[in-house]
């Protein structure tokens, strides 16, 4: 939660009936909305900021044109690297069933494996989580839930 705590293994806090939401494909995946549309995007929750990627821009071609050219860094366990990027003012998005707002919201345009890689539209990150009260994963029920 945003106070700082966290709680493991709770059985009164696990999610109730909610529709699958989370998948695991070489790295944990969540299935949100961006523009009306279904996407997957990877979950970390130890990323500071959310990055989306070029399949990001191959779906939304119209919100990209929208956008500002700019210079991207990923930041990861092996360093920085830049990527050639556009930024977006701000992009709303439909996560764990709360609107949250990647505020600005980079395309970095490359298809990097810790960047979402072939699967996803980029790696959502801590940024849009802490814009909730707090957040379960319930691993049983493979639902991400932001209260």
């Amino acid at each position: 939660s945003n106070d700082g705590s966290v709680t493991f293994g709770d059985a009164q806090r696990t999610s109730q009936a909610r529709e699958a939401n989370l998948a695991f494909d070489g790295r944990l995946v969540v299935r949100a909305s961006v523009l009306d549309r279904f996407v997957n995007a990877s979950l970390d929750t130890g990323a500071n900021t959310t990055d989306l990627n070029a399949n990001f821009a191959d779906m939304f071609p119209e919100v990209v044109a929208k956008g500002r050219k700019a210079s991207g860094s990923i930041t990861g366990i092996g360093g920085t690297q830049t990527f050639e990027s556009i930024e977006l003012a701000e992009l709303r998005i439909l996560l764990g069933g709360k609107p949250v707002i990647a505020r600005p919201a980079v395309v970095t345009l490359q298809r990097h494996a810790t960047g979402g890689g072939a699967c996803c539209i980029g790696n959502f990150g801590h940024d849009l989580l802490k814009q909730a009260a707090g957040f379960t994963i319930d691993l049983t029920t493979m639902t991400l839930v932001l209260r």
